[in-house]
């Protein structure tokens, strides 16, 4: 590269560690990070200070939205640094890969499919659909000695006294539909309670409570942070078992399409039961729970991993693909089809953000597989 482009891109680096660089600077710097990953030659000369500095701000950038941060994993074997890899690239290969650059993004831009927005759905007991994505902030119903609002962050949210079913008192449920391809809600329940519900999820709850709290998940994933009442115990139940909370921070991961449906408790403690299994889980511990008969297999998790949905990041630690795509499916509302169904049994590892167009997702898995994706519409075709 000739002295004066040389000159221009230490300056652009010199920005982007700096934290000044424009979007569209570090959008370039994202491209050649990728591009370059897996040619350690281009990165010869580079300090282990530089690289590792360099590693830690593209690390930064690309989960930039994990709040609270959560570890991260490498998706890419060299998470080495885009932009200083230009530092040591020829004139004529610079232009080179930065035509194919160019070409690349064009082609993925056509089919591209971006995340979803806000569609959720909330029925309640009186029989009244209210459409979120359309609905203001402040109050949407009123019901019974129950307000249901609107927040200025967009989370919906109960407030009511706690019922006395002694008094002729009346639990009435609602329902929240969050669909495939819909950005995750934030749901504060009446008791102080709060749910964060992914795409693809639909659950019940009380407007308001009695004696006992229940939410029921028909389906999907949710994360719950209950408020402890020890006079009135805070139950979630999915397919075919119960949760009890003892006071807690957990998730619940119960969709149609998996054959399992698995239990995480970050904090506090939680009893589980199906049948005639009963357990307690301590915190770090997830509950595998099988559809098909009364297992329950309990193993020590990283949490972080477990939920890194409620950071907004897609990770794989040791998931397939086919998992890995039954995440991507729900959360961009797309269908995908292999053409080897053993594809799907590659064992994936890493993360990247959720928000971000599918293509992105699609180049990382691509570079951390031998297998390649085409977008058609909402399709995605895995080929070899």
């Amino acid at each position: 590269m000739p002295g004066q482009k040389r000159a221009a891109f230490q300056q652009l680096i010199d920005k982007y560690l700096k934290g000044t660089a424009t979007p569209e600077e570090r959008e370039a710097l994202d491209l050649y990070y990728q591009l370059f990953r897996d040619e350690p030659a281009l990165t010869a000369q580079l300090s282990k200070e530089q690289l590792d500095e360099l590693e830690q701000r593209m690390e930064a950038r690309l989960f930039e939205r994990i709040h609270p941060p959560v570890k991260v994993k490498h998706l890419w074997p060299r998470i080495a640094a885009a932009a200083s890899v230009l530092l040591v690239l020829s004139a004529g290969g610079y232009f080179i890969l930065h035509k194919r650059a160019v070409q690349q993004l064009a082609q993925n831009q056509q089919q591209d499919i971006a995340p979803g927005n806000k569609k959720a759905i909330l029925k309640v007991g009186n029989g009244k659909s209210i459409i979120l994505s359309n609905a203001v902030t402040g109050t949407l119903a009123q019901v019974g000695g129950v307000t249901i609002n609107k927040t200025d962050s967009g989370a919906i949210s109960y407030n009511g006294q706690q019922l006395s079913l002694n008094n002729g008192g009346k639990v009435v449920y609602d329902t929240l539909i969050n669909p495939a391809g819909s950005k995750m809600y934030h749901l504060n329940l009446a008791d102080g309670s709060k749910l964060l519900v992914n795409a693809a999820t639909t659950l019940c709850f009380p407007e308001n409570f009695a004696s006992n709290r229940k939410v029921t998940i028909l389906k999907g994933e949710a994360f719950f942070n209950v408020t402890y009442n020890p006079a009135s115990p805070f139950t979630t139940t999915a397919k075919g078992q119960t949760i009890t909370d003892l006071g807690t921070h957990f998730n619940v991961s119960a969709y149609d399409d998996e054959p399992n449906s698995v239990v995480t408790l970050v904090e506090g403690s939680i009893r589980l039961n199906k049948g005639s299994k009963n357990i307690k889980l301590i915190p770090g511990e997830q509950a595998v729970v099988s559809d098909h008969s009364p297992s329950i297999d309990v193993k020590n998790v990283d949490t972080e991993d477990a939920v890194a949905w409620t950071t907004g990041n897609f990770m794989f630690d040791g998931d397939n693909l086919g998992e890995v795509m039954k995440k991507v499916a729900r959360w961009y509302n797309v269908t995908v089809i292999y053409d080897d169904p053993n594809q799907a049994k590659q064992v994936m590892g890493g993360g990247i953000t959720m928000f971000t167009n599918v293509s992105k997702v699609l180049e990382a898995l691509q570079k951390a597989s031998n297998v390649h994706f085409k977008i058609e519409g909402r399709k995605i075709t895995v080929m070899k």
